[in-house]
């Protein structure tokens, strides 16, 4: 586990949005991969995670009847946990 692990999983779950506390419950251990394993490598396993850190449009069908598509603006959690670590 590389040395700053904790603080990252520590802000990522203060910064992620809470509605089931499924996605702040979901942050997976940062660790060492990519060629010669220097990259550090941070994950959330909830399947909606990317759009939610991202942001995303709804869909343009909803049970079958048309719908207004809207974009729902992103809640960034990862980035600025990473950010702060690297800063500080």
């Amino acid at each position: 586990m590389h040395r700053k692990s904790p603080a990252i999983i520590a802000d990522e779950r203060r910064y992620a949005p809470v509605d089931t506390g499924a996605l702040r419950e979901s942050s997976q251990p940062p660790r060492l991969g990519g060629e010669g394993g220097h990259d550090l490598i941070i994950e959330n396993s909830a399947p909606y995670a990317r759009w939610v850190e991202f942001g995303h449009w709804t869909p343009a069908e909803i049970n079958g009847h048309p719908a207004q598509q809207t974009w729902v603006p992103p809640s960034p959690f990862l980035r600025p946990a990473v950010w702060r670590e690297r800063a500080g």
